[in-house]
């Protein structure tokens, strides 16, 4: 009667894994989808297999056991959740839909800091995105203290050398040259590292950004603003 017993307990510990192995496999292959999607500029066929995907993850996360030993799991699973409708927000946007992208970018955002704590991560990516969407829309002070969260933020989880951070300076760069500041080069110091962004030589409303960490260059990009 013990065998017995132990064998059916472990079918069904053998079962519950199994089965929360088949939800993060249908919700990964969901994402891969969603993204392929995305490059290929399919947005609204894209938005739905992201969905999918962060739904997936959310189940995965709430029919986890609630002891110590799956926490790390758990977390894992919330943060490609919030990814997921990080890329919602984002898709949104690209496909012209703004204000549904400041909406759900501000949103998942919130709950990212009420889940994972404001340390997380995936609110850099939040910030990063909500900075670009406010950029586009003109809404430069938004813009700039978005972008400024980012850096920040990357700066204290990653430190002055992160490859990454040059996209940070490059975004705030592009809102102070949006916000008018017109003389031939400006300097941003952040730590250990300056953005350049050096107009002398370019046609008019093209812009070289460089990132250095010390003597290091880690990043140029061309800037390129329409001016008004």
């Amino acid at each position: 009667m013990r065998i017995l017993f132990l064998m059916f307990y472990f079918g069904l510990c053998a079962g519950y894994a199994f089965g929360q192995q088949a939800d993060t496999t249908a919700a990964f292959q969901a994402y891969q989808t969603a993204d392929r999607l995305a490059n290929q500029a399919k947005y609204d066929s894209c938005l739905v297999f992201y969905q999918q995907a962060a739904e997936g993850y959310r189940l995965y996360a709430l029919r986890l056991p609630d002891e110590h030993k799956w926490d790390l799991a758990r977390t894992r699973a919330w943060e490609r959740h919030f990814r997921a409708r990080n890329q919602i927000g984002w898709n949104l946007s690209a496909n012209g839909r703004r204000d549904a992208a400041v909406d759900t970018l501000e949103t998942v955002l919130a709950e990212t800091q009420a889940r994972l704590g404001p340390k997380n991560f995936i609110n850099t990516l939040l910030y990063s995105n909500l900075g670009s969407v406010y950029c586009d829309r003109r809404e430069l002070r938004k813009a700039l203290d978005r972008h400024e969260k980012s850096l920040a933020l990357r700066l204290e989880l990653y430190g002055p050398n992160y490859r990454s951070l040059s996209q940070n300076y490059h975004n705030i760069g592009n809102v102070y040259l949006l916000l008018g500041v017109t003389v031939g080069r400006y300097d941003l110091k952040e730590g250990a590292g300056t953005l350049t962004i050096d107009t002398n030589g370019w046609a008019d409303g093209m812009y070289v950004c460089t990132f250095k960490a010390g003597d290091t260059l880690l990043a140029t990009q061309k800037l390129i603003i329409t001016k008004k």
